[in-house]
């Protein structure tokens, strides 16, 4: 019955805060507005083609071999200039953030689409900063955005993203994928629950105490239960002492840092991982510093032998922003630590 329990307040939590409406189409209708213009310049890339063919020959007749020698020129110099500018893209780490700003601000918003392939193709692959400053720029609130700048994604793997946003309101769902997909395509519709690496976002209550009240709402809704009463505490290392909860199926532990209120629960043969990740949390945060909240803060972390599920919620005066994932606490935590000012 406990573990019934914990199952539906969890996914309670869940749905509350990511049960959101279709993603947007606005990526299909650039694409089709791209085919369009591709189409009205179809005539023009043919005559000029036409052209190039009449002169090509001209000058074949008039210098034989030469034309091969100035040919191998030619292919060296463009693959010398593709090149450069495979180069010149910013690179994928969390620490070319001005870079990327640089790229994104700049006019070249179609780097996503080659322009020269058919529409169905996939995307050019670009950096996952790019990715998560194009979905931000997607986003049409009232409330002040952040976005993360630490973005964990495998080798050999790209990022993808889907926006929701209202005036009090926005969520974006970072996703790997195999192949390239544009930021808010249609194609993320198809995406598993596996594929989807985090969501962040935020909500924009009437007041600052509107704001912390979510937050407490979200910690007195937690499956804790089994630390009410309870006096048994753990050394977790770097001075951190966490109160030991145990019930009939479920144990835990749960610290504060700051205002920050850190649990961590799992079922009862499963306790020994609980507290290795505390410790490895608690490592964590020792060298990575979680932004303060105004008033209170709350991560939440369960585990279990099928997956994780990590909820980070903070205040920020009339805000509330947060971090959900099914994927390793430690993913999370890293886009918590790095969230950064959108202005």
């Amino acid at each position: 019955m406990q573990n019934d329990l914990f199952d539906e307040k969890m996914e309670h939590l869940k749905r509350s805060y990511r049960n959101l409406p279709p993603i947007s189409t606005r990526s299909s209708t650039m694409d089709r507005i791209e085919m369009i213009r591709r189409r009205r310049n179809k005539p023009l890339a043919v005559y000029a083609a036409a052209c190039s063919l009449i002169v090509i020959a001209g000058v074949w007749a008039a210098s034989g071999s030469m034309l091969h020698d100035g040919g191998a020129t030619r292919q060296n110099q463009s693959a010398s200039d593709s090149s450069a500018m495979i180069e010149s893209v910013p690179k994928a780490d969390s620490g070319n953030t001005e870079s990327a700003k640089t790229f994104f601000a700049s006019d070249k918003k179609d780097m996503l689409t080659s322009s020269d392939q058919h529409s169905s193709q996939q995307p050019l692959a670009v950096p996952a900063s790019i990715i998560v400053q194009k979905a931000i720029r997607a986003i049409e609130t009232d409330v002040a955005k952040r976005y993360p700048t630490k973005l964990p994604v495998p080798e050999g793997k790209y990022l993808s993203a889907a926006t929701e946003s209202k005036p009090d309101h926005y969520e974006v769902r970072l996703y790997v994928v195999n192949n390239p997909i544009d930021v808010n395509s249609p194609l993320l519709e198809e995406l598993g629950a596996e594929q989807e690496l985090a969501s962040f976002g935020a909500n924009f209550y009437g007041n600052e105490s509107e704001a912390a009240n979510e937050v407490k709402s979200v910690m007195e809704n937690l499956p804790v239960d089994i630390f009410e009463n309870e006096t048994k505490r753990m050394d977790l290392g770097d001075h951190i002492s966490a109160v030991v909860g145990k019930g009939q199926k479920i144990s835990g532990l749960r610290w504060q840092e700051g205002r920050w209120f850190v649990t961590t629960v799992g079922k009862n043969d499963e306790f020994d991982a609980v507290t290795k990740l505390s410790k490895m949390v608690v490592s964590f945060l020792r060298t990575n510093t979680l932004p303060a909240p105004h008033d209170v803060g709350t991560i939440f972390i369960s585990m279990s032998s099928t997956g994780h599920k990590v909820m980070i919620f903070r205040q920020e005066h009339n805000a509330v922003y947060h971090v959900v994932s099914d994927n390793n606490p430690m993913t999370a935590l890293q886009l918590a630590v790095s969230m950064q000012d959108a202005s």
